[in-house]
């Protein structure tokens, strides 16, 4: 088709954005990548890691059953007993959730789109933290909100900074976007007081919070937290999740867990007839398994020592040349240059044979630094790991 007509008849919108290429995401083109080139680059599990065997059991289960409910179309708000068992698991002594809180989407992204479609307008106001998941902002740009944002430092998004924004910004501010444990791409995790005071403020100033959930799960050495949904009276918290990380990047299985009033409304911009009630149902068997608490411990550790790994890789780097906060669990190692330029240290690791993001992209476009990088540890091996290291300390001593 002539692209002169195409321009002509797509909305002004889609002008505007791009593709989601490599480059979207802050890392080389296809182009630049060679075989040999080892790349951490995006937040995707270890593929050894995939439970291939328990998930084929939910798959003769759904073979198995005695009418066609896994084969007709999934409906707006999913799977039922998917959506009973993930209540279970978010249930505690402190906060009881019941499957009608839930909405399953495609994957999270397609659980932040969702209730961004059903709550922005544009020009509409959302606060983020920088930085931030480059996804998310290309989601927000996408439906043309307004983006305001606060700092992060090692304790999380700064609230004191955001409160200065609730008071003086002339317009309110509808939504915060938050990634409270194990942030990307900074892998630090929102403290407990600021967790407090984040709650306070939504109550005060009467704005809701998209907890961003994807890694909640993949703590290291036991790390507990509060989530940010259990400390909430209010409604003002939606939680997303996803099977992605701790399963396989390819079931696109998220949720929203909200409000059921809010559920509702939030359904009422939901047009695709939902996604599969074949993979939902093969989850909500590996949950009831009990397999499925197994696989994330077993995970949890091996994502650990990979951390711990890369860390060691990097020794022989300078306290003087870069910075970094050890997380306690996701994909992530962010990591600060104090006297270099990302994008430069990314093109000479390039050469080298590594391939990860440079941390612009993870920055509202007002706020555009290079001095970060993110490495992704999840998918590589031990041995790739290391060599990263080494790589990243030689590219250091080329600049």
């Amino acid at each position: 088709m002539d692209l002169k007509f195409i321009n002509s008849i797509i909305s002004n919108n889609t002008i505007r954005m791009t593709s989601g290429t490599n480059t979207d995401w802050g890392m080389p083109t296809k182009n630049q990548l060679v075989r040999e080139t080892i790349t951490l680059g995006g937040g995707i599990p270890d593929p050894s890691l995939i439970p291939y065997t328990e998930l084929s059991k939910g798959f003769d289960y759904i073979k198995n059953y005695t009418d066609d409910t896994f084969f007709r179309y999934g409906g707006p708000v999913g799977y039922e007993i998917l959506r009973q068992e993930l209540a279970k698991h978010y249930s505690s002594s402190a906060s009881m959730y019941n499957g009608n809180q839930f909405i399953l989407t495609n994957g999270s992204a397609g659980a932040i789109e969702l209730i961004i479609k059903s709550i922005i307008d544009p020009d509409d106001v959302i606060v983020v933290e920088s930085p931030t998941f480059s996804g998310s902002l290309r989601t927000f740009r996408g439906y043309q909100a307004k983006i305001l944002s606060v700092p992060v430092d090692e304790f999380g998004m700064d609230i004191d900074q955001l409160e200065k924004l609730l008071i003086n910004h002339k317009r309110k501010i509808k939504l915060v976007y938050t990634i409270s444990n194990f942030h990307n791409p900074s892998g630090v995790s929102l403290s407990m007081e600021r967790r407090k005071q984040l709650i306070d403020l939504s109550k005060k100033y009467q704005f809701l919070i998209i907890d961003d959930d994807a890694y909640g799960e993949i703590g290291f050495n036991n790390y507990k937290y509060v989530p940010l949904r259990d400390m909430d009276s209010q409604g003002h918290v939606l939680t997303v999740g996803t099977f992605s990380k701790t399963i396989a990047t390819g079931l696109r299985i998220g949720w929203i867990c909200t409000d059921e009033n809010l559920a509702k409304k939030i359904l009422a911009n939901r047009f695709d007839m939902g996604n599969s009630p074949i993979l939902h149902g093969i989850i909500a068997h590996f949950i009831q398994s009990g397999e499925y608490a197994k696989h994330v411990k077993k995970i949890q550790g091996i994502y650990s020592r990979k951390l711990d790994v890369l860390l060691d890789s990097l020794n022989d780097i300078n306290d003087n040349h870069i910075k970094y906060f050890k997380p306690n669990g996701g994909f992530f190692l962010w990591l600060h240059f104090k006297n270099a330029s990302a994008k430069k240290i990314q093109n000479i690791a390039l050469k080298n044979g590594l391939a990860f993001p440079h941390g612009s992209v993870f920055f509202p476009e007002d706020e555009y630094k290079d001095s970060y990088i993110r490495l992704a540890f999840s998918k590589n091996s031990e041995d790739e790991l290391i060599r990263s290291g080494d790589i990243l300390s030689k590219s250091l001593l080329e600049l």
